[in-house]
């Protein structure tokens, strides 16, 4: 308790105190999202939501799949990560 009781009381400190700023927040990257076909939580609109966070291209991928993208989609994203990567050497 000695060693993880002030661990976590700084973590719900944190969580507590912070607010996301999503006009400070930009990436100078291309992003590639995944979205799981039977996601019941995000729609796809919501998820190109992505494209604020960037002035590059965003790749979208709708994978076998709930929110979490379980195990049947695990193949596909391998092979578009791969080919992502790819790209760039």
């Amino acid at each position: 308790m000695e060693t993880w009781l002030p661990i976590l009381k700084a973590d719900y400190q944190l969580l507590e105190n912070y607010h996301f700023q999503p006009d400070l927040f930009h990436l100078p990257i291309d992003f590639t999202v995944f979205k799981g076909e039977d996601d019941k939580w995000l729609s796809r609109e919501e998820y190109g939501q992505w494209q604020r966070y960037t002035d590059r291209p965003l790749e979208f991928h709708e994978i076998s799949g709930g929110h979490l993208l379980q195990e049947s989609g695990k193949g596909q994203i391998i092979n578009i990560i791969k080919e992502t990567i790819g790209t760039y050497f």
